[in-house]
């Protein structure tokens, strides 16, 4: 009986470290069309505030809500063990669906009122049913190679936070619009990762250790800390550096509206990460996660304190230096997930990742808001420098997690 057990698993585990790219693309696709929806409000920004008048700081809020029913919905999910009970095919198809109903809800309310935050945060809530549940899936089919996997996948979302950008840059599209369109890719979604194979089976056969909480794992431990350091610039950047870039070569407040340039050297940005994902995945999976992820963060770090720097007296160079943030600034996220996803075991991972996440999320919001504090009272040099300190906290944690590598090598 012993022996059979071990010989399905022998085969299982030969089978598991064959990437598989047809299920790659598929979550892929099916985590960015559910994701669209995180943003939708702002990529309606234009015509939201033509046609209410709602001042640009509304849309900050509006982002804000997300992130804290994100947060909600992850903590409560790990803390009762709620996303590893069901398939997560099917779990991730009911929070699509959830999530999409609740983004079309939107469509009726006033942008403006009461009703608008109470929305965002329970989509967030919904939210973190799909992202970590995504992430855990792609990991089951990544193989030896999920660094990589995670890095597509990052890299794909990354290019998905440039749409709502692109929707302001071309102006005049009706925010209804939007919303209907998106809640559309929510479904679809829910389509998409039916169609995956499931393995739910297979990893409840080869979890023959003891359950072991991912906390005593010093890798896991420093992961998190790399991907809070990670979140506590990424979100505030990508939300303020075209406010950031228009004020630049004045003392403009955080309350002017980005110009087109600024915008166009945001989409830039954002679209370099969304390549310098893949190919740092790439690189993770041969010279090891730790390595590049530290890599990763000091050109992040490197290039945001330059960005701040010159932002009033150079805002020419500060632009470009942007653009090599917006490329760096990403690059570690996919070593994150890659390293607790091979730290733990199938059962755990989606609780894990849950709980990474929710972490992760809490930092960006916290970060979010004290960027613009400090750049409403020192400037935005000083708001795009604080955010330097996330990325010189992860370089730590990876460099002493590329020790620990060494010394399992």
């Amino acid at each position: 009986m012993t022996t059979g057990v071990c010989i399905k698993a022998t085969e299982a585990q030969a089978s598991e470290d064959e990437p598989n790219y047809v299920v790659l693309l598929l979550v892929v696709s099916a985590i960015a069309s559910a994701l669209s929806i995180w943003f939708a409000p702002v990529a309606g920004l234009a015509s939201i505030s033509a046609e209410t008048g709602v001042r640009v700081e509304h849309f900050g809020w509006l982002t804000s809500t997300v992130l804290l029913g994100f947060i909600f919905g992850a903590t409560m999910s790990s803390r009762f063990s709620l996303l590893h009970r069901q398939d997560k095919r099917t779990i991730f198809a009911g929070f699509s669906i959830a999530s999409g109903l609740i983004n079309l809800a939107f469509v009726a309310t006033d942008p403006a009122g009461l009703w608008a935050p109470i929305l965002r945060f329970s989509t967030g809530v919904a939210l973190a049913g799909v992202y970590p549940v995504g992430l855990a899936i792609a990991a089951d089919f990544a193989g030896r190679q999920k660094a990589l996997f995670s890095g597509a996948l990052v890299g794909g979302l990354t290019a998905a936070t440039a749409v709502p950008h692109a929707f302001n840059l071309a102006g005049g599209v009706d925010w209804r619009s939007i919303i209907v369109s998106t809640s559309t890719l929510a479904v679809l979604a829910a389509l998409l990762i039916i169609v995956v194979p499931s393995r739910e089976g297979r990893a409840t056969e080869l979890q023959l250790r003891p359950r072991i909480s991912p906390w005593e794992n010093p890798r896991v431990r420093l992961a998190i800390i790399g991907y809070c350091g990670h979140m506590w610039e990424l979100y505030a950047f990508w939300a303020w550096i075209p406010f950031a870039l228009t004020a630049a070569g004045t003392k403009d407040s955080v309350q002017v509206e980005p110009n087109h340039f600024a915008v166009a050297v945001t989409i830039a940005a954002i679209l370099a990460g969304a390549v310098s994902s893949v190919v740092a995945g790439s690189l993770a999976d041969k010279y090891g996660k730790a390595l590049v992820a530290k890599r990763a963060v000091q050109l992040s770090a490197a290039a945001g304190l330059a960005c701040g720097w010159s932002l009033h007296d150079w805002p020419t160079a500060a632009a470009a230096l942007a653009v090599a943030w917006g490329a760096s600034i990403i690059a570690d996220s996919g070593q994150y997930s890659a390293i607790v996803s091979e730290e733990t075991s199938a059962h755990e991972r989606s609780r894990v990742l849950a709980i990474m996440t929710a972490i992760g999320y809490t930092i960006a919001a916290v970060g979010l808001h004290v960027a613009s504090f400090v750049a409403s009272k020192l400037g935005w040099s000083a708001g795009l420098m604080i955010l330097c300190v996330g990325p010189l906290a992860s370089a730590v944690a990876m460099k002493r997690l590329a020790v620990l590598e060494k010394v399992r090598q």
